[in-house]
């Protein structure tokens, strides 16, 4: 992943003020967005595909939130997967990460994003 296209959806946000353009940022529904960037991240070790999973559910739940108009509860999703993220991208005793650490950065920095935009149409 690059930080141009953490940009790209960063600087996509300034006018975002619907919930058709957030659910967009997830990408939860047709695959493209942060969902697609989480599929596309590197994980590793024995979780690794438990752990993508579990980062791939939260971003179809707080869409699934957004659809309903649970604004608090799509917020608070998006705030697990970003906290996961961090945590996920932290290196163990033993030198090692279950998500690359600059994918993890650049996944929480988009979680922000789409945090920011379920803000300013729902609280």
């Amino acid at each position: 992943m690059g930080c141009a296209a953490a940009l790209l959806l960063a600087s996509g946000l300034a006018s975002a003020s619907t919930i058709s353009e957030c659910r967009g940022l997830i990408g939860a529904n047709d695959n493209t967005g942060l969902y697609l960037k989480t599929q596309a991240a590197d994980f590793a070790g024995k979780s690794a595909a438990r752990d993508e999973a579990g980062l791939l559910a939260k971003l179809g739940d707080a869409d699934t939130k957004l659809d309903y108009a649970k604004f608090a509860d799509a917020s608070q999703k998006m705030y697990d997967y970003h906290d996961q993220v961090l945590k996920l991208g932290q290196f163990n005793a033993k030198g090692a990460y279950k998500l690359n650490p600059e994918d993890a950065g650049e996944l929480a920095e988009d979680a922000q994003a789409i945090i920011a935009c379920i803000l300013d149409i729902g609280l």
